[in-house]
């Protein structure tokens, strides 16, 4: 690089040399904003991630509750048939647990599992509501995963004249809880979301609030 001295002897710099310069530091600028607009990208993809598979086991999560402390409330109704609230088929389930201690309240919740499309997105959706409340105004509904292509539901145990236990795609055996509940979901191909194994197992056998009644052989007032 040549440097020039000015009439007063002071050293400069010719335009060229300037320019050049300049357009050296305007790459370097560009090098450097796009290495943070790719970092920037990068946290924001793998938040994204940590989120969505924080979603998913805060899902399951619950759903393990729930479905583990489904509660054997066997009825008769007029027909003198036992009614079991624990009703299941391959794309929904419905089921009767306690209210959750977070809500404040005691009692047992309606709880019904499956899938909600809109457009072109399907969530998996739970819908909640009082054991005892008619109104159709107090059933919840909350999106446990949004944006799934499927859901399976498959019941591990042995209905009616069965000898041995074995995976059912539905259950409407109003004698017993299965022994195993499996829950499915997929994504699609493009989505990076995975739904690890899901298996519980229902804890509860016995209805403890039932008082025998010998004339009806069941439970009084049911």
């Amino acid at each position: 690089m040549t440097i020039r001295r000015s009439q007063d002897g002071a050293a400069g710099f010719t335009l060229l040399e300037l320019m050049v310069a300049l357009a050296i530091l305007g790459l370097v600028s560009l090098m450097l904003f796009g290495g943070l607009r790719f970092g920037l990208n990068a946290w924001t993809r793998e938040s994204a991630h940590a989120n969505a598979v924080s979603d998913i086991g805060v899902a399951q999560g619950f759903l393990r509750r729930a479905i583990g402390e489904a509660y054997p409330l066997f009825q008769v109704d007029g027909e003198d048939k036992r009614v079991n609230p624990f009703v299941g088929s391959r794309r929904a389930l419905e089921f009767l647990a306690p209210t959750p201690a977070s809500l404040g309240s005691g009692g047992r919740q309606r709880y019904s599992i499956g899938t909600e499309t809109a457009g072109a997105r399907t969530d998996l959706v739970i819908w909640s509501q009082p054991e005892l409340a008619a109104d159709p105004a107090k059933r919840w509904k909350t999106i446990l995963v949004p944006g799934i292509r499927t859901l399976s539901i498959d019941y591990f145990g042995r209905q009616g004249d069965e000898e041995e236990a074995h995976w059912h795609d539905a259950w409407q055996d109003a004698s017993h809880l299965p022994e195993l509940v499996r829950l499915q979901v997929a994504f699609a191909a493009d989505d990076f979301r995975t739904w690890p194994e899901f298996v519980v197992a229902p804890r509860i056998a016995v209805d403890a609030n039932c008082v025998y009644d010998p004339l009806t052989h069941g439970c009084k007032g049911r």
